[in-house]
């Protein structure tokens, strides 16, 4: 009767104690009319270290009890004295508290197993039962509770975050409808939640067939992150967004859906360009005065500019960091406001004096634009756009690896451009000897790939009429 149990796990056996992992004992409450059972149990819980909080022996005893003592686990027989029954009061009980419970119980026939089931037990025992088999559906039960306890406080933390995201979270299955949604994508749609779950997603998005692109992108890719699309609302306002998603297996319905982050970008988009435009206004001043004293390089760094940016394309960048490009390439001269306008026009060759004077622009420059607060690096840039891959240029004499990619797409348009164009003390050399330089500094003074680039836009005659034949 006073046996021990012991439950393997692993390569490990430990014995039940009746206490959890800080020694704290595991409360019981015992449902028996039979005071001589009653008494039993009470004696086999103690010694394997349960806490009894109390013994009833009838249904609305229980219901009292359980109320009061708040136990980890009841064990609870069926024919009671009184007027409920064991699973009568199981029933009421469970209407306020997920306890975990234990039928202990003489009978076994099919009425009454079917009655147990309704009130969602943990197991039943048929008396007689063996007390090892009791001690460790006890222990199991109370383990089981304390995990699903455990699970539904995580399910609430994050249905709590799903609920309460400001950005729109959404599963669709694989034709696009909704099979579960947040607050938020109603508030991004403009429907309320009857008619956002009758939409789907490909429904919403624009241009048509962005939802197969994202779909066929997210199985290739496992993912997709910040994905750019448009999304219609209901008044028919267009908003830019990105979306972010994975696919998800549903157990459920033993099929793919895909779970995803749409974040509005609308107004993020409308600030950049704002401020992009602020800033372009404030490049052009810039630009302006510095071809306002070198009237023979007017338009130089425009050209550069142009020149930037078709290679940028033509690589492949992304809309934003061709923007930087441009801007850049526009002031990339910036410093030449401090040199002496008779040198910048001096229609003969330069001095090593004077060459020295003029490969100081780059430094003044950065030193300009160095404590403005642009979105990105402009003065570093800036300050690279005469440095070489083989580390030959100046005035850092970096290498590759250590000069931006903006600069060095800038230094290929710059030599391009001077090479092609009139200079003071030169006629235009034309786009050939421009294009012989750069193919034979390709992969040691200029970067590889900004070369090749602009070799196919030659190819391409993309720069027909632009630059001097």
């Amino acid at each position: 009767m006073g046996e021990r149990a012991i439950v393997a796990r692993g390569d490990n056996h430990r014995i039940l104690q009746g206490k959890d992992v800080n020694g704290t004992p595991k409360r019981i409450l015992i449902v028996e009319d039979s005071l001589i059972v009653a008494m039993e149990l009470r004696e086999i819980l103690k010694r394997a270290g349960y806490e009894i909080t109390g013994t009833a022996v009838s249904g609305e005893e229980a219901i009292e009890l359980q109320r009061e003592t708040q136990p980890d686990l009841i064990l609870m027989d069926i024919m009671l004295q009184g007027q409920m029954t064991g699973i009568e009061a199981s029933a009421e009980i469970k209407k306020t508290s997920p306890v975990p419970i234990i039928y202990t119980t003489a009978y076994s026939d099919e009425e009454t197993l079917n009655d147990l089931k309704l009130t969602d037990p943990f197991a039943y025992l048929k008396k007689p039962y063996d007390n090892k088999e009791l001690l460790i559906t006890i222990e199991l039960a109370i383990e089981r509770s304390a995990y699903q306890r455990k699970l539904t406080a995580s399910e609430f933390k994050y249905r709590g975050l799903f609920d309460n995201s400001v950005d729109a979270i959404f599963i669709v299955g694989r034709d696009g409808r909704f099979i579960d949604f947040n607050i938020s994508l109603t508030r991004l749609t403009g429907y309320n939640r009857e008619d956002t779950a009758a939409q789907t997603l490909s429904e919403m998005l624009e241009p048509e067939g962005s939802f197969g692109s994202i779909t066929e992108k997210i199985e290739s890719e496992g993912m997709i992150r910040d994905y750019e699309v448009r999304l219609r609302q209901k008044g028919g306002e267009v908003r830019d967004c990105q979306i972010t998603a994975t696919s998800l297996y549903i157990e459920d319905v033993n099929s793919f859906a895909y779970q995803g982050i749409i974040r509005d970008i609308t107004d993020l988009r409308r600030s950049l360009e704002l401020q992009n435009h602020l800033i372009s206004g404030i490049i052009q001043v810039m630009a302006a005065t510095v071809e306002a004293r070198d009237p023979y390089t007017a338009g130089h760094q425009e050209r550069v500019a142009i020149l930037s940016e078709l290679i940028a394309r033509e690589m492949g960048l992304p809309e934003d960091k061709i923007n930087e490009i441009r801007m850049a390439a526009m002031i990339h001269d910036l410093g030449k406001i401090h040199i002496p306008s008779e040198i910048l026009s001096k229609p003969t060759k330069l001095n090593d004096t004077e060459f020295e004077l003029i490969m100081t622009h780059p430094t003044i420059g950065y030193e300009i634009l160095k404590d403005v607060e642009f979105p990105f690096d402009l003065a570093g840039i800036v300050y690279q756009h005469h440095e070489r891959c083989d580390g030959s240029g100046y005035p850092l004499k970096l290498k590759k690896d250590d000069i931006y990619l903006e600069s060095r797409i800038i230094s290929v348009a710059d030599v391009v451009e001077a090479m092609a164009s009139h200079r003071p003390y030169r006629p235009a050399q034309g786009i050939k000897p421009a294009l012989e330089e750069i193919r034979k500094g390709r992969a040691s003074r200029y970067d590889e790939e900004v070369v090749d680039a602009f070799c196919r836009l030659v190819q391409k005659k993309a720069l027909d009429g632009f630059l001097v034949e």
